[in-house]
């Protein structure tokens, strides 16, 4: 009996210790988190935080004051005190004067205060939309420059989804969660201060209170968890849902369907069933999390004014007296209930964000572009092999200044997949990776000109003008300097509207932007083979000759044809995420055949992936609560 009692201790201990571990391992994920934002946001624009929280705290003084200047007034008014002001004295149950006084300084009490807490409002919506665009700002600046770009858990390399998602929905989101969290400050100062009057009033019986406040507070943590959760399901199902809408709608498009049979199927097949039900059941959670907060909020309410009034009451009705502490510590009460109130509020709102918050910092923290290397810079390296080669590969090759390598790839260039094909390429060193990523420039057909001046488009030096830009194009060839100053304004500082920039000829956009690799002292180039094409002998001649002082990599798709047309001293071969085989031209072209059905497989499901995989979140946001 008593070994089985032990047993079932030490369980009951076990299990308490697991959850106890859990609630650790949770609660310092959310405090790092939160820690994060305020520092990135509050204390970033820490000048306007502070304006906004002082005139949102006079604001809340001048309400408190004037309740207690009501109460004062209510107090003499039940003793039948005169009072003196400013050498007049008023006898307070039969001056009017003294009560035009009193409303007067209520009016203009509770106006100031609704001035200071409507600018402290205002100013704090301008923040949030200011931090909102900063963060976006921050997305795109890092995308943009980064050669290194965070990926969500479990896939290779981001895509555009993953970044108008960050720049778009999750950086909307944090600042809203900014703004909840100056919204939390004033309440939470108000909240202290009001337990210091209850505890001033009655000590034993806000202890009392401060229990109840505590075992509210592990309900208000469990419906926090079960918001992020439910956050967090909602967004795994986003992208099912928007999916499945898309089926339904190319299937209606396609077919006659009769409306009851219609309907009978939407009812069974489609809302009650599959990814569309569970995002809906995971947003229904997520809206809930903040009403089911409000309610064990509401609940302690009740139970608090229970117990004051079962206590404080039957002491007053005993005594005979003590009305005027009881009023006291209902208001101060009802101050303290009333921000802790909103405080859970807010707290619950801001963890159905926990999962948008983290994916960005993820981001921020992971999006970078290695520092440049001097002394140690890697001169010499190695393409290695996996296991899985075809037949007749070498298994590695040395490659160095001066080396071009023609790289057949199954995944598309771009700053996604960038940092991803050197990695493979270079076999997962990270000393190396690191060293060609720190010194890297590439580019692909779909180049794009952003708004904004030619100059901000190209990166240009502000002592760069257009006779410079003349002088280089003329030296590539004469015809295409031609080309130039009949295409494009003669100032570099003049706008280029878009629709102009597509009407420039392919070839003359790629010879200016390849300019920049050779004004950069980048050592790695990394370009497409579909940019070349677009050149002529000569301009294709000169651009070889200037970049042989570089490591050079031409990635190849499905089109081959120019194989060895660039002179390239080793063909690679990469299949998904690693290198399948290093070899000749000759090499190449015996197993061809093999090679074309390993990255024509992967180029079928990497094109039909994109077709389905549709991420429409923003579609399912909801408001501000």
């Amino acid at each position: 009996m008593s070994s089985g009692f032990k047993v079932f201790m030490v369980q009951i201990y076990n299990n308490f210790k697991a959850r106890l571990e859990k609630f650790s391992g949770t609660f310092g994920r959310y405090i790092t988190i939160i820690k994060l934002i305020t520092t990135d946001s509050i204390w970033r624009f820490k000048k306007e935080s502070f304006v906004i929280l002082i005139t949102s705290f006079l604001g809340v003084f001048f309400q408190i004051w004037t309740i207690g200047l009501a109460i004062y007034y209510a107090r003499v008014l039940e003793k039948g005190e005169s009072i003196r002001l400013f050498s007049h004295v008023f006898q307070i149950r039969t001056s009017i004067s003294f009560l035009i006084v009193c409303g007067i300084g209520v009016l203009l009490s509770l106006l100031i205060s609704a001035w200071l807490i409507y600018f402290s409002r205002t100013r704090s919506l301008a923040l949030r939309h200011r931090y909102e665009e900063y963060c976006a700002r921050r997305v795109l600046s890092l995308f943009g420059s980064s050669s290194t770009i965070w990926s969500p858990s479990g896939r290779s390399f981001s895509d555009s989804n993953i970044i108008f998602r960050l720049a778009r929905i999750d950086s909307k989101n944090i600042g809203r969660v900014m703004w909840m969290l100056l919204d939390t400050i004033i309440p939470g100062v108000t909240l202290l201060a009001a337990i210091g009057v209850l505890f001033y009033s009655n000590a034993p019986l806000t202890f009392l209170m401060l229990v109840l406040f505590g075992i509210s507070s592990i309900f208000q943590y469990r419906i926090s968890v079960m918001g992020a959760k439910n956050s967090s399901l909602r967004e795994k199902y986003a992208r099912g849902a928007s999916t499945e809408y898309q089926r339904i709608i190319l299937r209606q498009k396609g077919i006659s369907i009769p409306l009851p049979e219609n309907e009978s199927w939407f009812g069974k097949k489609v809302f009650m069933s599959g990814h569309i039900k569970r995002f809906f059941d995971a947003q229904l959670g997520r809206l809930k999390a903040i009403e089911n907060s409000q309610l064990v909020s509401n609940i302690l309410f009740a139970a608090t004014m229970f117990v004051i009034l079962l206590t404080l009451g039957s002491s007053i009705i005993l005594r005979g007296e003590g009305w005027g502490n009881l009023i006291v510590y209902l208001v101060a009460l009802r101050f303290g209930l009333v921000n802790m109130q909103q405080i859970s509020k807010k707290v619950t709102g801001i963890n159905r964000f926990y999962p948008q918050i983290k994916r960005y910092f993820q981001f921020v923290e992971n999006t970078t572009t290695p520092p440049a290397i001097n002394g140690d810079r890697v001169n010499d390296y190695c393409i290695t092999t996996s296991t899985n080669t075809i037949d007749g590969s070498l298994a590695s090759f040395k490659i160095s200044k001066g080396c071009k390598v023609g790289l057949v790839s199954s995944v598309e260039l771009n700053r996604y997949t960038l940092a991803f094909i050197i990695d493979c390429l270079l076999g997962h060193s990270k000393q190396a990776v690191n060293s060609a990523l720190s010194s890297i420039w590439f580019m692909t057909s779909r180049y794009e000109h952003i708004q904004g001046t030619f100059r901000e488009s190209l990166g240009l030096p502000g002592n760069y003008e257009w006779q410079d830009l003349c002088k280089e194009v003329e030296e590539i060839e004469t015809g295409l300097l031609d080309r130039l100053t009949a295409q494009l304004p003669n100032n570099l500082d003049e706008q280029i509207p878009p629709d102009k920039w597509d009407t420039i000829d392919k070839d003359l956009k790629y010879s200016i932007a390849l300019l920049n690799a050779l004004r950069s002292n980048k050592q790695w180039v990394v370009i497409e083979e579909n940019v070349l094409q677009s050149f002529s002998d000569n301009v294709l001649k000169f651009f070889m000759n200037r970049l042989s002082d570089r490591i050079m990599v031409i990635i190849f798709y499905s089109n081959v044809a120019n194989l060895e047309m660039y002179r390239e001293d080793v063909i690679t071969v990469m299949s998904k995420s690693e290198v399948i085989g290093i070899g000749s031209v000759k090499w190449f072209m015996e197993n061809q055949q093999k090679i074309k059905d390993i990255i024509g497989n992967v180029l079928v499901k990497e094109a039909k992936r994109g077709v389905v995989d549709i991420d429409s979140d923003d579609e399912f946001e909801d408001e501000d609560i």
